[in-house]
């Protein structure tokens, strides 16, 4: 996953750093979780104060344009931001832990045999 990034500034106002960027992917798109955790690296941000809030896939690419905002803290974030935007990817962690967990489980018994 490569990360380009197309526009970055200041939002005085709403009191935020606004991130535009693309990601070049090589096979999938990647989730929303794993952009801004690449992002925060890249730029680095803090990823308790730094969410991903829209992406969108090129149709016929491999190129995905998003936009993240990063606050100073995780704070002003939650107060700032939807509530449904943590939601979201609070079910998907769930849902990812709970497929890797039987999936580990299964490889265990497997070597105990």
């Amino acid at each position: 996953m490569e990360i380009n990034i197309v526009k970055d500034s200041k939002n005085a106002v709403a009191d935020r750093r606004e991130i535009e960027f693309t990601i070049t992917q090589e096979d999938r798109t990647p989730s929303k979780a794993e952009v801004s955790k690449e992002l925060c690296k890249k730029l680095n941000l803090s990823p308790e104060a730094t969410v991903v809030v829209k992406m969108g896939q090129e149709f016929g690419t491999r190129m995905t344009r998003a936009i993240a905002h990063s606050y100073q803290n995780a704070d002003a974030l939650k107060k700032s931001e939807p509530a449904f935007l943590f939601e979201r990817v609070a079910k998907k962690a769930k849902k990812a832990a709970a497929a890797a967990a039987p999936a580990s489980e299964e490889k265990k018994e497997e070597k105990k045999e």
